[in-house]
């Protein structure tokens, strides 16, 4: 894949997608990667898309304009210069903290409603950075 870092820009981008950008384009910049669609729960509104290849879930409107994007490995997401996946959860909060970016300790993670951002953690390390317009 193209993108192994996405500059995560919280409430506007993750990589090459855009909060608002249009299904076609979305696959067009993820170069026609091959996905998945399901529903996570049985009374999910909208589908899920997983391109497990390249880590990435993403959630689309009614419109079916992106709303939602997740990023696993083997890609890592950035936040001003800071390095978010696969890293111990106590390392990332230092870090997030000393950028003074407004997080707080949240069920197996780290959450900023200013920034519309969860940090995801299994064993203790960020595994999942989900994000949100």
């Amino acid at each position: 894949m193209l993108y192994e870092i996405w500059d995560v820009k919280p409430r506007k981008s993750c990589g090459p997608l855009v909060f608002g950008m249009g299904f076609s384009e979305v696959i067009e910049r993820l170069d026609n990667a091959d996905y998945t669609v399901f529903k996570r729960f049985e009374d999910d509104e909208f589908d899920e898309y997983i391109f497990q290849e390249i880590g990435v879930f993403l959630k689309f409107d009614e419109q079916f304009l992106l709303n939602y994007i997740a990023l696993f490995r083997p890609n890592n997401g950035m936040l001003e210069g800071i390095s978010l996946l696969d890293r111990p959860t106590t390392d990332v909060r230092h870090d997030l903290v000393c950028a003074k970016l407004p997080f707080i300790d949240y069920n197996n993670g780290l959450w900023s409603e200013e920034l519309q951002l969860l940090l995801f953690a299994v064993d203790g390390c960020i595994d999942c950075v989900e994000l949100y317009p």
